[in-house]
């Protein structure tokens, strides 16, 4: 059995999607969308939690350029190639995607993705500082917006991205 093989049928591309959403068109289909630079606890806790909302979750991987702009000039630490390919294996998403290459008022540009996927929802961590903008292309798109809280599991320290690069920095 050929686990890449498995995996690889799970990345998508613009294509794709029309055929996707004819072939869910009766199923709830969750859209989530982020930099995923270097997987963690906490993306997997989101995953499971947006994945609980539809019968089929697609995550939307930032690319390098946008990660570039948005983290600043020593980041992704990850190369999207790999960072698609790491979510695409995790169990909870059904599918993923590279996003759009262009920001938009400062957020990751997935408004293209949405248009062609048509997703029931579209959902994003608390913490995102974006919210006022993701929400108003939701509304335009007539998908729902649900904001999920950043949590955690008993016996398991919160953390992020951000913080697991600060502490590699100072060893």
């Amino acid at each position: 059995m050929e686990i890449l093989g498995s995996i690889k049928k799970k990345i998508l591309t613009e294509k794709d999607l029309p055929k996707l959403r004819e072939k869910y068109k009766d199923k709830k289909i969750v859209f989530i969308s982020g930099c995923f630079d270097i997987l963690h606890t906490g993306h997997a806790i989101l995953f499971n939690r947006a994945r609980q909302l539809g019968d089929v979750l697609v995550a939307g991987v930032g690319t390098d350029n946008v990660i570039k702009q948005l983290k600043g000039s020593t980041r992704p630490i990850n190369l999207q190639n790999d960072r698609l390919l790491l979510v695409a294996a995790m169990q909870d998403v059904d599918y993923a995607i590279l996003n759009q290459d262009v920001l938009e008022k400062g957020e990751v540009d997935w408004r293209k993705t949405m248009t062609l996927l048509k997703p029931n929802i579209f959902t994003i961590n608390e913490d995102n500082a974006k919210l006022d903008i993701n929400k108003e292309v939701c509304d335009e798109l007539g998908v729902e917006f649900i904001v999920l809280s950043r949590s955690t599991l008993s016996g398991l320290n919160p953390t992020s991205t951000t913080e697991i690069v600060k502490k590699l920095s100072n060893k």
